[in-house]
């Protein structure tokens, strides 16, 4: 049986708070052939980019915090992406300050070290999407928005002896949505109107109509199982861009866009993991309101969300069971101690409402 498990959180502002992996935006996960996920980085709920690192043993569905190595500063909107051989590469993201990373960290054997490439290096980014294409040890790295607000079309490839390689531009700038791909091509959605492909051989690029798909939607999580790509949440489009609960799953066989129900609860800035044993994880992000929360399952073969606990190994010897923050019908049971400082919900509102002008202006 097949099991698509959705974990977010509810904010409880207090005057310490300890970071878990569910109670953030915009971090990037990964999956290791052996089933564990790795999730790094992202927006608490104050508002402060994280620079933490936790695993999930697939075992007993536990997370752990990994210290150690040299781990990338701490940033949200970046991406991670594994190769064949283990290795999870990350690459680019958002700093408190505003400024954009284009640095390269791989974390291998529960550590991080940096790595530095040959060749001129892509633009500093976030938003961006990464990939390794079937059958491939490269990484590719297409579009995301500069420290200045511009939205790029330049794709690159990061080869196996770590050389960066300019391909030809997209049509179009692109950002914030999501990507499947196969050995041939690549497919971008969601976050621009309408489905943009790429080919490897020859760098060439199309466009198709897809209807039935998530169109202009951005900030939602993608993960890929076989050839079949999921889209997450993300921000509806409209007069405001708010997060919605539509949920869609592209068939690449069929080349065709299909509704899944909706979530329990609305969310973007989602980030989503493809598990070996056909489940996926989709870790954090914020609701129409800009709240962070909650842990949810959905079964594909029944179509049936249910909630969800996100376990934590405490250090203890013992699991720390977090609250999944949200009841059955999608009402919140939030223990929560006041709310944001202002400077800190300023920053979340101001990183929120950047996203959504810079959709707009596209």
């Amino acid at each position: 049986m097949n099991t698509l498990i959705l974990l977010m959180s509810l904010p409880v502002f207090a005057q310490e708070w300890d970071p878990s992996p569910s109670e953030r935006v915009d971090p990037a996960v990964a999956t290791l052939p052996d089933g564990r996920v790795v999730l790094f980085g992202g927006l608490d709920p104050d508002g402060n980019p994280l620079g933490d690192t936790w695993v999930r043993d697939p075992d007993t569905a536990i997370w752990s915090r990994v210290e150690g190595g040299d781990a990338p500063a701490a940033r949200l909107g970046h991406t991670m992406v594994t190769l064949p051989d283990g290795r999870v590469v990350a690459f680019g993201g958002q700093e408190a300050s505003g400024d954009m990373f284009n640095d390269l960290h791989f974390f291998e054997n529960n550590q991080w070290r940096a790595e530095v490439a040959t060749g001129d290096p892509p633009t500093p980014r976030r938003d961006h999407v990464s990939w390794v294409p079937e059958g491939s040890d490269e990484v590719y790295v297409f579009g995301g928005v500069d420290a200045v607000g511009n939205t790029l079309r330049d794709i690159w490839r990061l080869t196996n002896e770590l050389a960066w390689v300019q391909l030809p531009d997209a049509p179009v700038a692109w950002a914030a949505g999501g990507v499947g791909s196969s050995s041939l091509e690549a497919w971008f959605f969601g976050g621009d109107d309408s489905f943009r492909l790429f080919g490897y051989s020859g760098g060439s690029w199309g466009s198709a109509s897809l209807p039935g798909g998530p169109g202009l939607h951005p900030q939602g999580a993608t993960a890929q199982l076989g050839d079949k790509v999921y889209y997450l949440g993300g921000e509806t489009s409209g007069a405001s861009l708010v997060a919605g609960p539509s949920a869609w799953v592209f068939d690449a066989d069929a080349f065709a866009w299909s509704a899944l129900p909706d979530l329990p609860h609305p969310v973007s800035g989602a980030a989503a993991a493809a598990l070996p044993d056909g489940t996926i994880l989709l870790i954090g992000g914020e609701d129409d309101a800009g709240d962070v929360g909650g842990a949810w399952s959905f079964d594909p073969s029944a179509e049936a969300w249910s909630a969800v606990e996100v376990q934590i190994d405490d250090g203890s010897g013992g699991d720390d069971t977090g609250d999944s923050g949200l009841t059955g019908d999608g009402g919140k049971d939030c223990g929560c101690a006041g709310g944001p400082s202002g400077g800190s919900a300023a920053l979340l509102l101001a990183l929120a409402a950047l996203r959504r002008r810079r959709v707009a202006q596209r």
